[in-house]
């Protein structure tokens, strides 16, 4: 609890942080990555969608009572299913994909913060870049396919007698704390990063401050299931947490 409460607290400080020092301007590039996402994503399905109602269309004879009278009705019900299957998939891995994607970023905002408060100056490195990027993108993927895994684990325990019940009734409150839990690690990755943890050391940095992991991590995950704007908003999120635990953890704290 401990934890969790500096999280809070680091969290809204560092608004005002990125502000007072004036990287304002990175809360605007989630804003446009969000809205890239979103037009390719829904322009992406249309033609999906084009191409399943051609080939619905070929395996029908046209003279049949199907094509004639219900041909309007299937290829709503196939809209419906289409479009609502984009929504929940967009919903589910649009975080990662933010995170992944804004990881050059952050790990920049990351730099600069420790170097406003400590004077720890990290010079620019295309190679140092690079193992930034490819680091962010394996962190991602590698939180992502844990917390998938953990919370398939979670329903297949909603299936055993009695206990299962017990799971059913905590399963959306165990589900967001696992997301809150993967998404704070990838934001206090980037600090494990410049002190050169490799991942191993990584992970044993984020279970000691767990509590501050899943504070920023669920005001990310939080936002991200507002309906329309929670992406928008959760990528500045991000700017933000990262920002934080740069500013919670620098100069060597624990």
């Amino acid at each position: 609890m401990k934890g969790f409460i500096i999280g809070i607290k680091e969290y809204f400080a560092a608004i005002a942080f990125t502000f007072r020092n004036g990287m304002w301007w990175a809360y605007l590039v989630p804003v446009i990555l969000t809205v890239l996402f979103f037009v390719v994503g829904w322009f992406s399905v249309d033609y999906l969608l084009d191409a399943a109602k051609d080939f619905m269309m070929t395996k029908l004879d046209k003279d049949s009572f199907i094509y004639t009278y219900l041909e309007p009705l299937l290829s709503g019900l196939l809209w419906l299913v289409v479009k609502v299957g984009f929504f929940l998939v967009f919903s589910y891995i649009n975080g990662y994909l933010l995170l992944i994607v804004m990881s050059p970023l952050l790990a920049y905002l990351s730099e600069k913060t420790e170097k406003i408060i400590t004077g720890n100056d990290y010079p620019f490195s295309l190679q140092k870049f690079i193992n930034d990027v490819v680091r962010g993108i394996l962190i991602g993927v590698r939180n992502f396919l844990y917390e998938t895994l953990i919370s398939i684990l979670l329903f297949v325990i909603v299936l055993v007698p009695v206990i299962g019940g017990f799971v059913a009734v905590m399963l959306p409150v165990l589900m967001f704390f696992v997301s809150a839990y993967f998404y704070g690690f990838s934001f206090l990755d980037y600090v494990s990063e410049r002190r050169g943890y490799g991942i191993r050391e990584s992970v044993k940095f984020v279970r000691r401050n767990a509590g501050f992991a899943v504070a920023v991590g669920g005001i990310f995950s939080f936002l991200l299931m507002i309906p329309f704007i929670g992406s928008l908003l959760a990528g500045m999120a991000a700017v933000t947490a990262s920002v934080a635990a740069s500013k919670a953890f620098a100069g060597g704290k624990e």
